[in-house]
């Protein structure tokens, strides 16, 4: 120990790595990481990571699967001790099975965890929100209370397969309720008091 002080050694931690089989590294997926919410649940992951000692590398894969089986590839190449995706564009469009094929690929080396996404198999674990089901429910609680001019406001920049599910689900609970006045606009945030002044609900 003291010729190891004296000369300053320090651990090679891929060395280290390859003698424990752990890297002690999470791989961290996003489509985009300038997205607001991506930005905070990242952050969030990261911190929570090194309280328990493991180092993140990440990776922004965009929504192409060409790309995303790309950045799995990339990050499974790191030895990663497991793999976290953020997003909801990572559960496919629920019909092909190619569209998520990489990812139970991916599950075989290591273990997978999808935030906002469902796919079932094995090593693979989900946390996952019905942004569809959600909205409607909420814009058709609002429309039984007598609001008829709803909006439906989004962050600039915020997940678009999230979005597209929330709108579809308020468009949904309008049309059920028989009411045509919903409006959707993107705007940054600096302005939406003046815009929420001209509708009586906003989701």
């Amino acid at each position: 120990m003291d010729v190891i002080k004296a000369e300053g050694y320090t651990p090679n931690i891929f060395a280290r790595g390859l003698g424990l089989d752990s890297m002690k590294t999470i791989g961290i997926m996003c489509p985009n990481i300038a997205d607001n919410y991506m930005a905070r649940a990242i952050s969030h992951l990261e911190q929570n990571f090194h309280e328990y000692g493991y180092d993140c590398i990440l990776g922004c894969s965009g929504h192409t699967r060409e790309a995303k089986e790309n950045y799995v590839k990339l990050l499974l190449s790191k030895r990663i001790d497991a793999l976290v995706m953020v997003g909801s564009t990572y559960g496919g469009n629920g019909v092909e099975e190619k569209e998520t094929a990489y990812i139970k690929n991916a599950s075989k080396q290591a273990p997978v965890f999808l935030i906002n996404s469902w796919i079932e198999g094995e090593n693979i674990y989900c946390s996952n929100a019905d942004d569809f089901s959600a909205a409607y429910e909420v814009t058709s609680a609002l429309i039984r209370r007598g609001k008829k001019r709803i909006l439906f406001l989004q962050g600039c920049g915020s997940c678009w397969a999230a979005c597209k599910a929330e709108d579809g689900g308020l468009r949904k609970g309008a049309f059920r309720c028989r009411l045509s006045g919903t409006w959707r606009f993107e705007v940054p945030y600096q302005k939406r008091n003046s815009l929420c002044k001209r509708f009586d609900a906003c989701v």
